[in-house]
């Protein structure tokens, strides 16, 4: 298949992702009225399970097979196969081992039922994982923002019914969302991969340079998860599971508005590891319209006041608006920084990264222990909104490095003169 130009990446994306913020909006408020803010920190603290669960048990292979896909097309039915069975081994190795656990230590205390769905749950999403890391690496991203509307449409069609039936609970979501990503799956295998002989043969060597690869992706990506989760933990200790729904729903428009720099750092990373020469400037140029629709974005949202979260998700969740305006200052630089972000990860996550990760997780944990305790879930926001600033900051400066521009040329202010090819890898 012909990998697609970036301007059709872009529109194709930025489509699914335009549906994809109406149908998550619908979601998000049927999913709060329905659950409330107990049931929505308590779905909230799975969903953190869930999202280390698959960090662990896939060794960061998704990113990797996007990267070794895109920078070497050659064999790339090998690279898919042999990512999806080191996964699948490792995932079952984990399962045994946390079942051992679990059952030696009487630890889980919320039933075997809810734990088999988590459990399918993380295997839906090790498979949709590896299978978008490798679509992204060939460039057809027009395949995966079909098979988000299809999912996404099929989750809010689930979750509308059981809204107006009276059955959301947790378990029914985790159940519905399981749907959903073996929907996004299903539909993406179906229209990329090829399933002749050769694409089924296991590569021991590009196994090796995956999983060099994925461990340092790992590392990244577990840093980034206890950068951005932290704090639900350290909710949970100092507050209530009511305090965490509050601060979860007060992230539901940072959630919605990072989907706009989301779908443009989807496509620069390919782009990055393909080594293409007109990424550089887009980057820049993406970056600051993107900010600037996330301020007015932001604005409105200000405008409209603590009612806009009584009228959407009920008055018990109206206190999210006051933890919002603290999640504002970090929202901004994280739009700002997520493409130049997104372009390291292109580049293989250069060791700056990960130092950069590790300082941003120091001071994200630290201000957390410190604030959380007196200010609760708005000590959270303070938190996450000063380390979002740190960790953006750094990046900017790695990356300016590397392109061996200045700081004003990063940042789109003077005008950029660079010589691609002193960059390349």
């Amino acid at each position: 298949m012909k990998k697609e130009s970036f301007r059709k990446s872009i529109v194709s994306l930025g489509i699914a992702r335009i549906i994809g913020i109406g149908l998550s909006f619908g979601i998000s408020i049927f999913v709060s009225r329905g659950l409330g803010p107990e049931g929505r920190g308590a779905l909230a603290s799975y969903g953190t399970a869930q999202a280390f669960l698959i960090l662990l048990l896939t060794l960061g292979l998704g990113n990797a097979v996007n990267y070794t896909v895109a920078a070497n097309p050659d064999g790339k039915e090998h690279y898919y196969w042999t990512a999806l069975v080191c996964s699948i081994v490792t995932y079952l190795v984990g399962l045994v081992v946390l079942v051992i656990l679990l059952m030696s230590t009487g630890i889980f205390t919320e039933g075997w039922y809810l734990f088999v769905l988590i459990a399918i749950w993380v295997l839906a999403g090790l498979l949709l994982d590896i299978t978008v890391g490798y679509t992204s690496g060939l460039h057809l991203f027009s395949k995966i923002s079909t098979a988000d509307v299809v999912s996404n449409s099929a989750l809010f069609c689930m979750i509308t019914a059981g809204y107006l039936l009276h059955r959301i609970t947790v378990s029914f979501i985790v159940i519905v969302t399981i749907v959903s990503l073996t929907i996004r799956f299903a539909y993406i295998a179906h229209g990329v991969l090829s399933f002749s002989r050769a694409a089924f043969e296991i590569n021991l060597r590009n196994a090796r340079r995956m999983l060099d690869i994925g461990i340092r992706n790992i590392s990244i990506n577990l840093l980034g998860q206890v950068f951005s989760r932290a704090d639900v933990f350290i909710v949970l200790a100092f507050a209530t599971k009511a305090e965490l729904g509050l601060y979860v729903n007060a992230q539901i428009p940072f959630n919605l508005i990072m989907m706009f720099p989301g779908l443009i750092g989807q496509v620069i990373a390919t782009r990055t590891a393909s080594n293409d020469k007109d990424t550089l400037p887009r980057i820049i140029k993406m970056a600051n319209y993107s900010t600037a629709i996330a301020l007015i974005s932001c604005l409105i949202i200000v405008f409209c006041g603590p009612g806009m979260f009584a009228l959407l998700f009920g008055k018990s969740f109206m206190k999210s608006y006051d933890i919002f305006l603290y999640i504002i200052p970090g929202l901004l630089f994280m739009v700002f920084g997520s493409g130049y972000g997104n372009a390291l990860a292109g580049k293989g996550y250069p060791s700056g990264y990960l130092v950069a990760s590790i300082v941003a997780v120091i001071v994200n944990i630290a201000m957390n222990l410190i604030l959380i305790p007196s200010k609760g879930a708005i000590g959270a926001a303070i938190a996450s909104s000063a380390t979002y600033a740190v960790l953006v900051v750094m990046l900017l400066y790695i990356f300016k490095n590397i392109y061996k521009i200045t700081l004003l040329q990063t940042i789109g202010i003077s005008p950029l003169v660079i010589d691609i090819k002193r960059t390349m890898p």
